[in-house]
């Protein structure tokens, strides 16, 4: 789906949640989002974009719409699909995570930033 297209309005048919992977120069997608409803989950860094997107808490609001901003695919995604798949598979004994970055594929300056700023950060690993 082509979320700056023409279509992106008719595409949102029968949809309850959106997850946008890419960035985005201003708020108009999110909004026709909210306004119809939809959950909202968006994995952009760029500070300026979420404090656009904050500013439309009243339509979501509105329209019983959550929103969900920030979500980082290794740390916050990731871990949630799989806390999903535990809740859904009796004998889940371990789900390994493999991140590759740039692998054919550009990558925004956002999330570029991000993605240097944090390479020496310490992470918990949880077990069980």
């Amino acid at each position: 789906m082509d979320i700056f297209g023409n279509d992106a309005e008719t595409s949102l048919e029968n949809i309850s949640i959106v997850v946008v992977c890419i960035d985005q120069v201003d708020t108009s997608f999110v909004k026709l989002c909210l306004s119809r409803g939809i959950d909202y989950v968006d994995i952009s860094s760029d500070f300026k974009f979420i404090c656009q997107v904050e500013l439309l808490d009243g339509l979501a609001k509105l329209n019983n719409a959550a929103v969900v901003l920030s979500v980082v695919l290794a740390l916050g995604l990731t871990n949630f699909l799989v806390s999903q798949a535990k809740k859904l598979m009796e004998n889940l004994r371990q789900i390994d995570v493999l991140l590759e970055f740039g692998l054919c594929d550009h990558h925004g300056k956002a999330a570029l930033e991000w993605m240097y700023n944090n390479l020496d950060a310490a992470y918990k690993i949880m077990v069980n």
